[in-house]
């Protein structure tokens, strides 16, 4: 996932793709979902793409998940 306003600022920003998700926060809320992309960044000197969920009302900037994890 990545906040809204992280998205925005982004440079090359791909087209945002419209979907639902039931997503929710660790408290139990729910988080509303813009729509997702497939963005691509850098670790280390490991070029990588992932699909993000591009999410409104989150308290951190990015968050990697499990398929990420497991990925990689």
């Amino acid at each position: 996932m990545i906040h809204k306003r992280i998205f925005e600022t982004l440079r090359d920003k791909p087209k945002l793709l419209k979907k639902t998700a039931n997503l929710q926060s660790v408290n139990g809320g729910s988080l509303h979902v813009e729509g997702y992309a497939n963005l691509t960044f850098k670790i280390g000197s490991t070029k990588v793409t992932q699909l993000f969920y591009v999410v409104r009302d989150m308290n951190r900037n990015v968050i990697l998940g499990k398929d990420w994890l497991v990925q990689n």
